[in-house]
């Protein structure tokens, strides 16, 4: 009984349908490398298992074609033993790590990968590899954070495509009747390249129209948001702020200002000093996914004592949880009227002050710590944000808009004392507020009346000279320099906004950055560094303002709009093609761009003015213009009907026809030849030959555009119809005195 059952089990791994095909397991095989290797690049698996992987790979596909032929009952016993060894590790890790699962499924798949290649046997066997292949490729598209992961995809197509070419033939061998008989033509470089091109861009245009109507939703995660693994801190650790940067910073802004580091933003300090003078250099700061752009808050300054901002004095709150995530609570008197919902996670490239950044206001935050710090001043990190951090945030924030203007709730002095209090200040920067503010207005009306006013009438640089000794920074900006940093700006546009009688706070942070349509990432660099300032509306809550020209306030509607994507991938595309050519001529194009622009937009007002004023107008414009095409094709057609009337044929059908008998005779053109060569050639051929009216002819209605009559191209026709006649029998005659002088010549 245990005999006969081994039989039958035997009988049943007994191998059935073995490929022998060498080429398909290499391109198999190096589709499997290249997608672990793609693993190895996003930082999903570490180099070392990497390696490791590909060695056992390559020995396990040796080794199965080696044995393809046999049942290899023991190595399939082992594989199943391994492979549910993997699975428990998999089960293992993800209840360690529950909250990001994709760094063991990938190694899970790895595993698999490597085992399931020393038992392949079929065809199907490794279909299954290529499919599991594609699913890693795919795994490491998860990790991406830039658009080099497009090259591993290409060089995974690079060998995928010829893999499923051997397989499909392999199918066809099988299901035909005649195996030696089933050959499938074999691909061509030049036809591998075309597939490759055109899937690369099928699938490019296909992602934009996806894209462009599928909004970024809101609800993007079931559990949680991606962040790097837990550190452990010792609960008893104070808070202290530092900056990688500015090692050392004085709690309080010195006599004389620090120098600036061309590598670090000084805006991240307990302090904002004003007279800092320097540039930033254009280094990648972090990449952040988020569902709407926006900007990305740091610190909040209070206190403005005459040439900088400080931060609050105050010990911040221990936020603590025993699983992920933090939520953020705020004092109930605080408004907040939160009309929409921002999802971020931030990818770190550079080593960062400890504050967590994040679109206000943040509400729960994903971050790898036991605790964090929160003040009046933002969240703060209990360490330096090192490269490689992984965080995520959900943000609700206030978005502005008309409504606001309605508003006249003035905010009561008493509860928003510390937004409100100012140094003494020169007369003249307090009687310039008071002529900004519009008589009557509401808070948010006087607010953009500022805002317009420093957009309008000064101008934003970075080349200025130092805040000259005593001299108040807010009135040497307004009525000495009138240019400055967006510290100047936002420093300016918040004491006029106190003067005006609303609360407003100075915050330091990134802009939104340079999307990039391939990754869908915000790619934020250090020159995108900057200050803004929040203003409290009564009833409403704080909300972002941004005075500084050249800036402007993210649209929060941008990332859900249905053909979105398109613009971003044309003005992504614009950006990097643009760095490709001369500063003088990116500026003509610019001009020229905004001069048919100015073109088109007056055009678009004097039709819609028309159409108010005139309403036939744009009507009878719409049919000249749809008159203009159809008049040229039935100019088109009366062209083809007068040169296929019956008086001789059309004048290129003529021609067709005369050096098809030309050929016919042995005095084909060449390809080289010009039509006045070629005739000359047949006139010293033909001594008294002349088609030169003939040639004429042709030469006006092929190149002229010009329609040759009835009676022209009648006279086309008989000049060269007799050329031909002429040339036949002089060349017939020829040949026949030939042939005759060879039948007269007496055999040796």
């Amino acid at each position: 009984m245990f005999g006969r059952a081994l039989d039958y089990f035997r009988r049943l791994n007994a191998p059935r349908e073995v490929e022998d095909s060498v080429a398909l397991r290499v391109a198999v095989w190096a589709a499997v490398c290249i997608s672990l290797a793609a693993l190895a690049q996003q930082g999903a698996a570490s180099t070392q298992v990497v390696a490791m992987s590909m060695a056992l790979l390559t020995l396990g596909y040796f080794v199965s074609w080696r044995r393809r032929y046999r049942p290899n009952i023991p190595a399939k016993l082992a594989i199943m033993a391994l492979t549910l060894a993997a699975l428990v590790s998999f089960l293992r890790q993800v209840y360690l790590q529950p909250y990001d699962p994709r760094i063991p499924l990938a190694e899970l798949f790895v595993w698999v990968q490597v085992l399931h290649g020393f038992d392949l046997p079929r065809a199907k066997d490794l279909l299954l590899s290529l499919v599991s292949s594609f699913i890693l490729i795919a795994l490491a598209g998860s990790f991406a954070l830039s658009a080099t992961y497009g090259l591993a995809v290409l060089a995974w197509l690079g060998a995928a495509l010829p893999a499923l070419y051997f397989i499909q033939a392999s199918r066809m061998r099988l299901l035909s009747t005649r195996p030696e008989k089933a050959v499938v033509r074999p691909p061509t470089l030049k036809g591998m390249l075309t597939m490759l091109v055109a899937l690369v861009l099928t699938i490019s245009l296909a992602g934009l129209a996806v894209g462009a109507f599928v909004p970024r939703v809101n609800a993007s995660y079931l559990r949680s948001l991606p962040f790097s693994l837990r550190r452990a801190l010792p609960s008893s650790s104070a808070y202290g702020f530092s900056n990688p940067g500015y090692p050392g910073l004085p709690y309080r802004p010195p006599d004389s200002p620090l120098p600036v580091n061309p590598e670090a933003y000084f805006g991240f300090s307990p302090y904002l000093d004003l007279r800092a003078r320097g540039k930033l250099v254009d280094a990648p700061v972090m990449k952040v996914r988020s569902t709407e752009p926006a900007y990305w808050r740091g610190m909040t300054f209070t206190s403005y004592n005459g040439y900088s901002w400080l931060a609050p004095e105050e010990e911040p709150t221990r936020l603590r949880t025993a699983e992920q995530p933090f939520e953020v609570d705020y004092p109930p008197t605080e408004a907040h009227l939160a009309s929409a919902t921002v999802i971020q996670t931030f990818y770190l490239e550079r080593a960062q002050p400890s504050v967590i950044f994040a679109a206000f206001r943040p509400a729960t935050v994903y971050f790898p710590s036991d605790f964090i710090y929160r003040d009046s001043s933002g969240l703060k990190s209990p360490f330096e944000l090192d490269d490689g951090l992984v965080y995520s945030v959900v943000s609700h924030y206030v978005a502005p808009g008309d409504h606001l203007s309605s508003s006249l709730l003035e905010v009561p002095a008493d509860s928003m004392l510390p937004y409100l209090e100012l140094p003494p200040l020169p007369d003249r920067v307090v009687e310039l507020a008071r002529e900004i503010a519009p008589a009557g207005a509401g808070p948010y009306r006087r607010a953009l009346a500022i805002e317009e006013y420093l957009r309008g009438n000064y101008r934003y640089s970075l080349d200025i000279p130092p805040l000259p000794q005593g001299e108040d920074a807010v009135d040497h900006f307004l009525f000495g320099a009138r240019a400055g940093y967006c510290e100047h700006f936002a420093s300016a546009y918040a004491v006029l906004c106190r003067l005006s009688g609303i609360p407003a706070r100075v915050v330091t942070g990134y802009s939104t950055g340079e999307y990039n349509p391939f990754t869908g990432l915000y790619e934020v660099r250090l020159g995108d560094a900057h200050a803004w300032v929040e203003i409290y509306l009564e009833g409403v809550g704080w909300i972002t303002r941004e005075p500084t020209p050249g800036f402007s306030m993210p649209d929060p509607g941008r990332g859900s709009g249905a053909l979105w994507a398109f613009g971003e991938f044309f003005s992504w595309m614009g950006r990097n093609l643009s760095a490709l050519f001369p500063p003088a001529l990116r500026a003509y194009a610019r001009r020229t761009l905004s001069a048919i622009a100015s073109g088109t937009s007056a055009l678009a007002r004097g039709v819609a003015y028309s159409a108010r004023e005139a309403p036939w107008l744009p009507l009878l414009l719409a049919l000249l213009l749809s008159a203009l095409p159809i008049a040229w094709a039935g100019r088109r057609k009366r062209r083809r009907v007068v040169s296929s009337s019956p008086g001789g044929g059309d004048h290129l059908q003529i021609m067709r026809e005369f050096l098809e008998r030309m050929r016919e005779l042995g005095l084909a053109r060449q390809q080289s030849q010009t039509l006045e060569e070629y005739a000359s050639m047949l006139c010293d051929l033909l001594p008294g030959l002349d088609i030169g009216r003939e040639l004429s002819l042709f030469q006006r209605a092929r190149y002229g555009d010009q329609v040759l009559a009835d009676e022209e191209l009648r006279k086309l026709n008989r000049g060269l119809d007799a050329a031909a006649t002429t040339l036949a029998a002089r060349v017939g005659g020829a040949s026949a005195a030939a042939r005759s002088r060879r039948a007269r010549k007496p055999r040796a």
